[in-house]
């Protein structure tokens, strides 16, 4: 991957839009001390009306597509994929140089909220815009989600591989040493509240308290014990 050809992408998308903040790895590197490349790809919240607004230069940076549910990394293992595997508004752009991964957004009162398919979506707590910084990469500068946001769908992926794996691949131990990484960063306080007030709901309503545990991936992380396991 060509980290330089992904950002220059990634410019000619967002233009000088504010509308956006990237999230996963470069959420967080420039903030510990180096241990890593960025992966194949750069993960960005964006709009979804800038999405729509620049959609004429997205096709002209590569293939676009979007994913089914299966394919959202923090929803794929949920038990909700055996039942419903619709589009969301998660696209992958594949510029020939590694891939942009586009979470789109809507803002909705106190939430941003992430489309699902069928109804369903995702919503955080808009505090999550407030808490966004400028970072640099290598001589590039950009909006970044706080590390939290980008803490919270490792701690989902870290619980279920705790539960059903005893020895981990290279890419799980990545995953795992950034976790650890990221807990000597993060707000913990304003991490628990997010994972508090986070929603999934149907049609714009929460979902009963009875299916959110049982189909919210999110809700199986155990702060505390997470904290400690961290520590």
């Amino acid at each position: 991957m060509s980290t330089k050809r992904l950002f220059d992408s990634l410019f000619r998308i967002i233009g000088d839009s504010d509308d956006y903040f990237i999230i996963g790895s470069l959420s967080f590197l420039p903030l510990t001390a180096p241990h890593r490349e960025p992966g194949h790809d750069i993960d960005v919240s964006l709009s979804r009306e800038l999405f729509e607004a620049r959609r004429h230069i997205i096709i002209k940076e590569g293939e676009t597509r979007a994913l089914r549910l299966s394919e959202v990394a923090v929803a794929k293992d949920s038990s909700a994929t055996r039942f419903l595997n619709p589009g969301t508004d998660f696209f992958h752009v594949d510029t020939g140089e590694g891939l942009l991964d586009f979470a789109l957004y809507r803002l909705d009162k106190d939430f941003i909220v992430f489309k699902l398919g069928v109804g369903l979506a995702f919503a955080i707590p808009v505090t999550v815009l407030k808490r966004v910084q400028v970072l640099s990469w290598k001589g590039f500068s950009y909006r970044a989600g706080p590390p939290e946001f980008t803490f919270l769908p490792k701690a989902v992926m870290y619980t279920q591989l705790k539960h059903t794996k005893e020895i981990l691949d290279e890419e799980e131990l990545k995953h795992l040493d950034d976790l650890k990484r990221l807990g000597q960063i993060i707000d913990w306080d304003f991490t628990s509240e997010l994972l508090d007030q986070l929603e999934v709901r149907w049609f714009g309503h929460p979902i009963p308290r009875a299916f959110d545990q049982r189909f919210n991936p999110f809700r199986e992380i155990d702060m505390n014990r997470l904290r400690e396991e961290l520590s």
